[in-house]
């Protein structure tokens, strides 16, 4: 699992034998960024030394399955602020807990270095994985190491139309082709039938979620949702930490982060607390924020999209409807 061209080079292929498991490259750790300083050093010394702390007979997997710019980081966000979870970054994805370590609280967290916060190591027992590419998960066997009585796989789903448009958005050029929509578009069925698959097997804890429809309602959804993972649900979904409290500190400078544009900022170096993806954490999610624009595509993209959903799923996502059972409604097209 790389995460950046430069885990490939030499110099990567070398510490990645000496930290196993973890890929490392700048992108995941400041040292190699070019930003070590005694701040860096102190908390890896703490993240490495509490390594023995980690509780593995107690770790659960719940495992989101989704595609790039599908609503995956912002429905982690959901999670990650209940005090026994904690969410890996969507480059972590290897569900072998023997890959959990001191390094992974300390870099791979949806929200970086500072993802840990106050969190204790031994009190963690939800491990959240944001899972990109079914195809991984295939390439290691994942329902083999599934626990049957404790792990959870979630579907999330997003409108593939506002998906394009949110890929196109981001301006990646591996993400503008129309070869790279009709990758997607073919992911995002295969994805479908994936769940229905492994629902049908009926061993499984599995859900799917088609984000609108959740956001839509999200306290009622998020709260069923939390019984559905945990026997107290209900009690951890009250008990979740507001992430204006959240975040304490901004490990890198040891600053108290102050409130600056709406992001919480470090007053030292300027740093933004910004979760994978770049979302703010502050802002909640809202149907209207997720829908602020008109669904508008190119001829070329259009022709294509009712060609690979067919015109029923294109027209059903074309008029967006939120209400009645969300996936339920989708899946006779598949």
């Amino acid at each position: 699992m790389k995460c950046k061209k430069e885990s490939s080079s030499l110099l990567y292929r070398v510490l990645n034998k000496v930290f196993p498991f973890q890929s490392l490259s700048p992108r995941w750790d400041p040292m190699l960024a070019g930003q070590l300083n005694l701040n860096y050093l102190n908390f890896l010394f703490k993240c490495l030394s509490n390594s023995r702390n980690i509780n593995y007979k107690k770790l659960r997997r719940i495992i989101l399955i989704s595609s790039p710019r599908g609503g995956s980081h912002i429905f982690s966000s959901f999670f990650h602020n209940i005090r026994s979870c904690f969410c890996l970054g969507e480059g972590y994805q290897n569900l072998d807990f023997k890959a959990i370590n001191g390094r992974s609280f300390m870099l791979r967290g949806m929200y970086g270095i500072n993802s840990l916060q106050d969190k204790k190591i031994s009190e963690i027992e939800n491990i959240f994985y944001m899972i990109h590419s079914y195809k991984d998960l295939e390439d290691q066997n994942f329902l083999e190491k599934i626990n049957v009585e404790k792990d959870v796989i979630i579907f999330i789903f997003r409108n593939p139309l506002r998906t394009i448009i949110s890929r196109n958005k981001a301006k990646k050029p591996r993400w503008l082709t129309q070869k790279s929509t009709e990758c997607f578009l073919n992911e995002f069925l295969q994805n479908l039938e994936n769940y229905k698959i492994i629902k049908n097997i009926s061993k499984y804890k599995i859900q799917a979620i088609m984000i609108e429809n959740f956001i839509a309602n999200l306290d009622h959804e998020l709260i069923k949702l939390c019984n559905f993972i945990w026997e107290d649900g209900e009690i951890k979904y009250h008990t979740r930490t507001s992430y204006d409290q959240f975040f304490r500190k901004i490990i890198l400078c040891n600053s108290k982060p102050i409130l600056k544009n709406e992001y919480l900022t470090s007053e030292i170096s300027n740093e933004k607390i910004m979760g994978a993806g770049k979302f703010n954490p502050l802002l909640i999610p809202s149907l209207e924020r997720l829908t602020n624009s008109t669904i508008n595509l190119d001829n070329e993209t259009e022709v294509l999209c009712k060609k690979i959903l067919g015109q029923k799923l294109y027209d059903h996502f074309l008029y967006e409807k939120t209400e009645g059972d969300g996936i339920e409604e989708i899946l006779p097209f598949v």
